[in-house]
């Protein structure tokens, strides 16, 4: 009985050298490996889907034996309520007492999302995530073999100052299986509030999507390991909702990197 063959591999042309090019699912299917204790970064603009990237991995990830925990800052926010859903994440208001109690006939989940009310006074609403985020944090560095998302890092170490408990998974918690997904709108340096340098460092996974912004681009360059131009020149090249993707490499040799498309 004759067999399909393998749909041709397809490139893209970027500064005079090729670049492979992976529908969406293609990527996810037959490309995206994850090992437990793995850092992956996600670095994107506001709108331009790294939420949705995010959630698309854990789809192919995260299970009852290395769940997902995501953190959620914002009041309401479409994206992670609509793929929790439909992920069939448990999402809860408080992590003080950890992960609620299953009762004796319900699955362990893949995931939760954990996601504290809001009374919209700046100040309280500030005090309350902190807390749970922090209760949250110190559970996952304990407990290892999950997968932590943080979806907009910057916020919970500008904000929230939960800088020491988000180093210690970065520098700490891989050995145990705690893999930290990190994600923000900019590639921002390691000074003040800055993000510390740890989220790019230790990422096995990176995850650039199109950046207008010449200083942005030369931040990819320098934190992309390969080389600096050509990743800048990959990034400028993007179409939107596209992923720049780079694996730092693996016992069998690397980097590696690839563009996501959209679908």
């Amino acid at each position: 009985m004759a067999t399909l063959a393998p749909p041709a591999k397809r490139y893209r042309m970027v500064a005079g050298r090729k670049v492979l090019v992976l529908p969406r699912r293609t990527f996810l299917e037959d490309y995206w490996h994850y090992q437990a204790g793995q850092q992956c970064a996600f670095v994107a603009p506001s709108q331009d889907g790294k939420t949705t990237l995010m959630f698309q991995l854990l789809m192919y990830t995260a299970r009852p034996e290395l769940p997902a925990l995501v953190f959620v800052m914002k009041p309401r926010d479409a994206t992670p309520a609509a793929w929790s859903a439909h992920l069939g994440y448990e999402e809860v208001a408080t992590w003080q007492n950890g992960p609620p109690p299953r009762r004796w006939n319900q699955p362990e989940p893949s995931g939760w999302v954990l996601w504290p009310p809001h009374t919209f006074v700046v100040a309280v609403d500030n005090d309350t995530i902190e807390r749970e985020f922090r209760y949250a944090l110190q559970w996952a560095y304990s407990r290892g073999d999950i997968i932590i998302v943080a979806d907009e890092v910057y916020g919970m170490v500008a904000e929230l100052d939960l800088t020491p408990e988000l180093i210690a998974l970065w520098s700490r918690g891989s050995g145990m299986g705690a893999g930290m997904w990190a994600a923000t709108q900019r590639p921002s340096g390691t000074q003040g509030k800055g993000i510390p340098g740890f989220m790019y460092s230790n990422a096995q996974h990176l995850f650039f999507s199109r950046d207008p912004d010449k200083r942005s681009r030369q931040r990819y360059g320098e934190i992309g390991a390969v080389d600096a131009g050509f990743v800048e020149a990959i990034v400028l090249s993007l179409r939107r909702h596209e992923f720049l993707w780079i694996n730092k490499g693996d016992g069998q040799g690397g980097p590696y990197l690839s563009i996501i498309k959209a679908k």
